[in-house]
C-alpha cells in the first residue's frame, strides 16, 4: 500500500498531528515548563523593597550627616502694653545686629521678648534675654522675622563690635 498525498488544491483537509495521550493517562493539557516573566519582575520588585525596608530600618537617619538644631533661647515674658517683639517664624538671637555676629539660640514661633533697643538703621531689635545666654542680657533679632508693638520710643542702641 502507497501513501497517497492530497494534491495541491485539493478539497481534501490534510491529517491533524496526532498527539499521544499524557504518560499520567489523563487528559489534561500540556504543561508549560517555566515561570512567568511577570512573576519573576514582580518577585525581584517585591524583595529589592524589603531589602530597602529593613535596611532603612537598621540604619535609619545615622547615614545621613545632619546640624544639631541650635538651642531655644529662653526670654522673659514681656509685661502687657511694654515694646515686644513675637517672632513669626524660628529667628536666630544674635549677639549683634547681623549674621556674621554668633547666635546665642532660636527663638520659637510665637515666643515674646521685650523690646528694648533698635538698631540704628532699624533692621535689627535689641531685645531682652537671659543672662544665662548673653552677660549683658541683650539679644538682637532681624526685624524681618518678628512683629513689633509699642515700640515707637525704644532708643537706638549702637552694635557690639565685630566679632
Amino acid at each position: 500500500m502507497t501513501d497517497q498525498v492530497p494534491a495541491q488544491g485539493s478539497d481534501q483537509d490534510p491529517q491533524p498531528p496526532q498527539t499521544t495521550a499524557p504518560p499520567d493517562g489523563g487528559s489534561s493539557p500540556p504543561q508549560k515548563s517555566g515561570t512567568s516573566p511577570v512573576l519573576i519582575i514582580g518577585l525581584v520588585a517585591l524583595i529589592v523593597l524589603l531589602v530597602a525596608a529593613i535596611a532603612f530600618v537598621m540604619i535609619g537617619n545615622s547615614g545621613t550627616p545632619s546640624t544639631p538644631a541650635p538651642p531655644e533661647v529662653i526670654v522673659p515674658t514681656p509685661l502687657p502694653g511694654s515694646p515686644s517683639a513675637t517672632a513669626l517664624e524660628p529667628v536666630n538671637v544674635r549677639s549683634g545686629p547681623g549674621t556674621n555676629y554668633p547666635s546665642y539660640g532660636v527663638a520659637a514661633p510665637g515666643t515674646q521678648a521685650e523690646v528694648i533697643g533698635v538698631s540704628p538703621d532699624g533692621g535689627w531689635w535689641v531685645v531682652s534675654i537671659s543672662i544665662e545666654y548673653a552677660p549683658d542680657g541683650r539679644g538682637w533679632v532681624s526685624a524681618d522675622w518678628v512683629s513689633v508693638e509699642n515700640a515707637e520710643g525704644v532708643p537706638v542702641i549702637e552694635p557690639p563690635p565685630m566679632p
